[in-house]
């Protein structure tokens, strides 16, 4: 095996990768596996391990890893993403060691908790679409900051479809946008339409004129929604970085003081649809899950209220407006006397 066993197993794995993953997420998993390198040759050179060749890997070289990670303060999320890449590697050389050690010691693993983002409320999702109706046309980077949030919210579009738009996939006459560079392309995943909300359409209107007219000047033959003027300058292909988007993002967030980041303007987009009452299938369609259930689990429920409010229409008994109103009123003399003391409200 030489050397560098490791290193050789995960060339090996990386070349048969190569095309089947997108090419950030196959640098990223080179990243990954180069520093697992670095790692297993520490466990070694301090002899807590004796070896670290993948084909012989053992529950020992596993279990040692990681307390090693543990001990460096890495995340359980970051320990997961790295086990399961090195669960990959092992199974495609043939080495199922990494299953049977999550058999044998479940409690050495981190444990999976998924995280589901809260959503922009409804008064800082005005305050955006307010400001971003206020922008000086000038204000070329603001207006890109602005478009790419708007978009979010208002369509549920992931970061690289976003990112890769362009210009003519908006069509603002029908109120739709095209997602071409879907998460899966190329395997699994399919371009779609989804609809953009009524609420962007307005900015967005005016930022396709101010495109139009920016780009004729700059970077005439650039199809990028959000053209990234700079990069073409520089011989690049004209799309923004995610780093680039996140930067721009931060300018909307100095204005208007609403912290967020690009998973909460995509579940903003799914939690208001069905907030509204669009039907769960329709939201989870345009956001382009496979089946409701990862639209319902990691971006949007239904609120109890609503919940309520559909069952007693259904069961004949929803209460009348009037008594609805008069049932939201403090009845409570007592409570009325506490919020009318200074100091409370």
């Amino acid at each position: 095996m030489g050397r560098y066993p490791f290193l050789n197993a995960a060339n090996q794995y990386l070349k048969a990768m190569r095309g089947l993953l997108a090419e950030t997420t196959w640098a990223e998993y080179e990243r990954r596996l180069r520093r697992m390198d670095k790692d297993f040759r520490t466990l070694v050179d301090s002899k807590v391990i004796d070896n670290y060749n993948p084909w012989k890997m053992t529950d020992k070289e596993i279990l040692a890893y990681l307390k090693l990670l543990k001990a460096k303060g890495m995340k359980p999320s970051g320990i997961s993403h790295n086990v399961d890449l090195l669960n990959s590697m092992l199974r495609f050389i043939g080495n199922g060691s990494m299953d049977m050690t999550r058999m044998r010691f479940a409690q050495n693993f981190p444990k999976r908790v998924f995280q589901r983002y809260d959503p922009i409320t409804d008064k800082d999702r005005e305050k955006i679409i307010h400001f971003a109706n206020s922008v000086n046309d000038s204000d070329w980077q603001l207006m890109l900051g602005y478009g790419i949030t708007i978009i979010g919210i208002c369509t549920g579009l992931r970061p690289k479809e976003l990112r890769l738009a362009n210009n003519g996939d908006l069509d603002l006459d029908r109120g739709i946008i095209h997602a071409e560079h879907v998460k899966g392309e190329g395997k699994y995943g399919e371009p779609r339409d989804t609809g953009i909300h009524p609420d962007g359409i307005p900015f967005l209107m005016r930022y396709v004129k101010v495109r139009a007219q920016k780009i004729s000047k700059e970077a005439p033959t650039c199809e990028a929604l959000f053209p990234a003027i700079q990069n073409i300058k520089k011989g690049g292909d004209g799309y923004f970085s995610q780093n680039s988007l996140t930067v721009l993002r931060a300018k909307v967030i100095a204005q208007t003081g609403v912290r967020y980041d690009s998973r909460a303007c995509r579940r903003t987009f799914g939690q208001k649809n069905v907030d509204m009452g669009v039907p769960i299938d329709s939201v989870s369609r345009m956001m382009g899950h496979s089946t409701t259930k990862t639209t319902e689990k990691y971006y949007c429920r239904k609120t109890t209220e609503s919940a309520i409010s559909e069952a007693q229409k259904v069961w004949g008994n929803a209460p009348k407006p009037d008594k609805v109103a008069s049932s939201m009123k403090v009845k409570n003399p007592l409570i009325d006397e506490k919020f009318s003391i200074t100091g409370y409200g």
